[in-house]
């Protein structure tokens, strides 16, 4: 599955699952937000239009890394 289709997870604060993607500054940037609470990530630097390290971050859960 790429990136670009990889489906979000629900806020991992207020669970909401209507979580979005931004594409910032002529597609160099992205960030996942929540609509609900405003949680988002950090904006990262991405490939023209492609937001996958952003979804990346926005689908990590600390206990992933465990």
């Amino acid at each position: 599955m790429s990136a670009k289709s990889e489906k979000l997870k629900p806020c991992p604060f207020c669970g909401c699952d209507d979580a979005r993607v931004q594409i910032e500054t002529y597609g160099k940037w992205a960030r996942v937000f929540c609509p609900s609470c405003g949680a988002s990530t950090m904006s990262v630097q991405v490939g023209y239009n492609d937001p996958s390290p952003a979804v990346k971050l926005w689908n990590e859960r600390a206990d992933d890394r465990a």
